[in-house]
């Protein structure tokens, strides 16, 4: 039963990129929400597709990291990968999905996104509670607990082929304002 299920998750994980997530993309001016202070950066995850299976879900796309770079201003990080997945599945079934947001509090997390190094949910500490005093990430929108998840995944062969991580470009927002809507100057970055 367990090989059935391994079998099952993995052919959930491999169909979705399969998807078009470009179709059901957000616009890519819709707003985050603000940030806290204290936090390192948002991953915006609005280009995702759901999968479903009887007792099996998963996820898979991509989104935005918005941080500060070197010089302390706002900017943003394209095309980072995600996937996520767990055993919470209750029908089959391909569709779009809701924006998910993640606030990144811990800075090794954030460096990690910032050079495309593989993070896996289970090296930290997950919450839905904002400031949660352990929590290294905060989860907004349709993604539950039990889910597990990995930012900048990659295929397991590429490490035969000698693929090492290289820093991403960080591009300066053009409209800080416009993105961080609801600061009212408590947002990180001012």
């Amino acid at each position: 039963m367990n090989t059935i299920i391994t079998w099952l998750r993995a052919l959930l994980i491999a169909v979705l990129p399969l998807t078009n997530p470009m179709v059901h993309a957000a616009p890519q001016d819709a707003l985050p929400h603000a940030l806290p202070n204290d936090a390192q950066g948002l991953l915006i995850l609005d280009q995702m597709t759901t999968g479903s299976l009887p007792f099996l879900h998963g996820m898979a796309g991509e989104g935005r990291y918005i941080t500060l770079n070197t010089a302390g201003q706002l900017c943003e990080i394209t095309s980072v990968r995600f996937i996520a997945g767990g055993l919470t599945g209750q029908t089959i079934g391909i569709h779009p999905s809701s924006t998910i947001e993640l606030i990144v509090y811990d800075q090794a997390l954030s460096d990690r996104i910032k050079q495309g190094i593989k993070s896996i949910s289970s090296d930290f500490n997950v919450s839905h509670t904002p400031q949660e005093p352990t929590g290294d990430i905060h989860i907004i929108g349709d993604l539950s607990l039990m889910d597990g998840f990995i930012i900048h995944p990659r295929k397991a062969w590429s490490s035969w082929f000698g693929f090492q991580p290289t820093d991403r470009q960080c591009t300066p927002l053009q409209d800080p304002e416009r993105v961080l809507y609801s600061c009212r100057g408590t947002c990180f970055g001012k």
